[in-house]
């Protein structure tokens, strides 16, 4: 996908625009795992922050990876802030440019030997463990591939102003967060534990991983709070967060020049 920075170039004006935010959420496909369902049009307040660090360089996201006990987050009924309120430390974390990574499949059978079954719940091919299994994932971070959360933030700097479309897709789950105090907090970067809504949820499995997308006026200039929490709670996984700018004809998940680390909120 080409860079949304040199996309932007091509255009040579900007679109008129406005800090509130209309926000589209588009229908949801329906999944092997049950139908999301079609989603109202709903109207979503996206507050940008005016400013921040003066002196810091667009580093790209923050991604941090996150142990995901087998059959937790990621299946319906557990909620993306686990790892705030459990209060837990990274196992890893980098920087990246880059948001998502292609579909995987499992290294071998559920019955192969030494295949184990740490969740009792699931004691069948549905709670298939493999040690060792590995896979890469973006900023140079690999994590047990069984099972694992991604958390992706940071600032994402708007290169002009207009309609914005933020999709995204997983396998098995990600909650996308935009803006000020929905995705964390513009002045100190801490994102909330509870009490917000998602601007979009995208549920996958089964190698079936419908986009939820979600239509949003931002303006150039302005640097909004951006947070996905991506989760995948056991075997095969993929992930993708794409942006289309204002105007420009093409999505992007690469994000060089124009997102800055959570490390440049003026209080941090």
């Amino acid at each position: 996908m080409l860079n949304l920075q040199i996309l932007a170039l091509l255009v040579g004006a900007s679109l008129v625009g406005s800090a509130a935010a209309v926000v589209t959420e588009r229908d949801t496909a329906t999944t092997g795992l049950g139908a999301l369902g079609a989603r109202a049009t709903t109207i979503t307040a996206v507050e940008p922050c005016p400013y921040i660090g003066s002196t810091c360089p667009a580093g790209g996201f923050n991604v941090e990876y996150y142990s995901n006990p087998l059959g937790t987050y990621g299946r319906e009924g557990f909620p993306s802030s686990y790892y705030i309120t459990d209060r837990l430390t990274p196992l890893s974390s980098s920087l990246t440019n880059v948001t998502g990574f292609v579909q995987d499949d499992s290294p071998g059978n559920p019955t192969d030997p030494g295949v184990t079954h740490p969740n009792p719940e699931f004691p069948d091919a549905a709670g298939a463990y493999w040690p060792g299994w590995t896979r890469d994932t973006n900023g140079g971070i690999a994590v047990d591939a069984n099972n694992f959360t991604l958390v992706y933030s940071g600032y994402y700097k708007a290169p002009l102003s207009g309609t914005y479309t933020f999709c995204t897709s997983a396998d098995n789950r990600n909650e996308l967060y935009l803006g000020h105090g929905n995705a964390f907090n513009c002045w100190n970067a801490v994102a909330p534990a509870d009490g917000v809504e998602p601007l979009a949820v995208a549920m996958g499995g089964n190698f079936q991983n419908p986009e939820a997308c979600a239509d949003v006026e931002l303006e150039a200039g302005k640097y909004y709070p951006v947070r996905n929490v991506m989760g995948n709670w056991q075997g095969p996984s993929a992930f993708s967060f794409t942006v289309r700018v204002a105007g420009l004809p093409c999505s992007s998940n690469e994000f060089a020049g124009l997102v800055y680390p959570r490390e440049c909120a003026p209080l941090a």
